[in-house]
C-alpha cells in the first residue's frame, strides 16, 4: 500500500512540475512576443525616420539641385536585432499563441526586405556622392582655375578687351552654381559670340565640358532623388505590415504597451557637407 501511495505521490510531482515547467515556457514565450512587439515599435520608427529623412533630402534636391545634399544616416540596430533573434524560438511563440502564420512569414520577409533597402540606400547615397556630385565638381573646379590663369594670361596680353575684371575678381568663390551662372555661362556667351584666338579655343572647349558637368550633376542629383522618395511607398507598406503584427501579437497576449520612448535618435545623424 504504501508502495502505491509513493507511486501516485510521484506521478503527481511529476505532473505538478511538468505543468509548471510548460507555464514557464508560455511565459517565456509570452516575453519573447512583447519583445518583438517593442521592437518592432521602434523599428516603425526608424522607418518613419527613413521616410523623413528622404523628404528632406528630396526638397533640398528641389532646391539646389547643384549641391551636395544631406541624407541622415538612420540606426539599423534594432532591425539586426530581430534578425538575429532565434527563428526557431518566435516561430513556437507564434504558434503558442495561435498568431497567424501569415505575420511570422511577414515578419522576416519584411525584415529582411528593410534592412538591405536601408542598406543600399546609404551604399548607393555614398556612391552617388562620389561618382555623381564630389568627381565631376572637383572637375568643374579645376577647370575654372585653368581657365582663370588663361584669361588673366591673356588680358595681361592685352586681349579680350571685352572681359571684365569684376568676374575674374570674384572667381574665389568655388560654388558650382555660382561659377555656371556667372563664370561658365557668360564666357561661354563671349566666345561663341566674338572672335577669338586659336588658343581660346581650348579655353572654349573647357568651358563647354564644366557647363555639361553642371547639367550633369542637377540631373543626377533629381534621378536619384526621385528613386529614394519612390521607395517611400515600399517603407510604408512594411510599416503597415509591422503595425498588422503588433497589434495581433498584443491581442493574443493581452499586452497593453505603454508610452514607448523609441530608442532610436529622432534627428538622424546628417553626413557629408553642403557644396553651397
Amino acid at each position: 500500500m504504501g508502495t502505491v501511495i509513493s507511486a501516485i505521490v510521484a506521478i503527481l510531482v511529476f505532473v505538478f512540475g511538468l505543468k509548471k515547467e510548460k507555464e514557464k515556457e508560455k511565459e517565456r514565450k509570452c516575453s519573447l512576443l512583447k519583445s518583438t512587439s517593442i521592437i518592432l515599435k521602434d523599428i516603425i520608427d526608424t522607418c518613419n525616420q527613413r521616410n523623413e529623412s528622404i523628404t528632406k533630402y528630396a526638397n533640398k534636391v528641389a532646391e539646389k539641385p547643384w549641391s551636395h545634399n544631406k541624407l541622415g544616416i538612420i540606426p539599423i540596430d534594432e532591425i539586426l536585432r530581430l534578425k538575429n533573434m532565434d527563428i526557431s524560438q518566435t516561430a513556437d511563440a507564434f504558434f503558442e499563441f495561435h498568431i497567424k502564420e501569415k505575420n511570422y512569414i511577414d515578419l522576416y520577409s519584411k525584415l529582411d526586405f528593410i534592412y538591405d533597402l536601408f542598406k543600399s540606400m546609404e551604399n548607393d547615397y555614398f556612391k552617388h556622392s562620389h561618382d555623381y556630385i564630389t568627381t565631376p565638381s572637383n572637375e568643374i573646379i579645376e577647370i575654372t582655375r585653368w581657365s582663370n590663369k588663361f584669361i588673366i594670361n591673356e588680358l595681361q596680353l592685352g586681349k579680350f578687351e571685352k572681359i571684365t575684371y569684376q568676374i575674374i575678381t570674384q572667381l574665389d568663390k568655388f560654388q558650382i552654381d555660382y561659377i555656371n551662372n556667372n563664370f561658365t555661362i557668360p564666357y561661354l556667351e563671349l566666345f561663341s559670340n566674338s572672335t577669338v584666338s586659336e588658343q581660346a579655343f581650348e579655353l572654349l572647349s573647357k568651358l563647354k565640358r564644366a557647363k555639361d558637368l553642371y547639367t550633369f550633376i542637377c540631373d543626377a542629383n533629381t534621378d536619384f532623388s526621385q528613386e529614394l522618395v519612390n521607395q517611400k511607398e515600399n517603407i510604408n507598406k512594411c510599416i503597415e505590415i509591422f503595425n498588422n503584427i503588433i497589434n495581433e501579437i498584443n491581442s493574443k497576449i493581452n499586452y497593453t504597451p505603454e508610452q514607448n520612448n523609441s530608442s532610436q535618435d529622432p534627428n538622424p545623424s546628417e553626413i557629408s557637407t553642403d557644396e553651397g
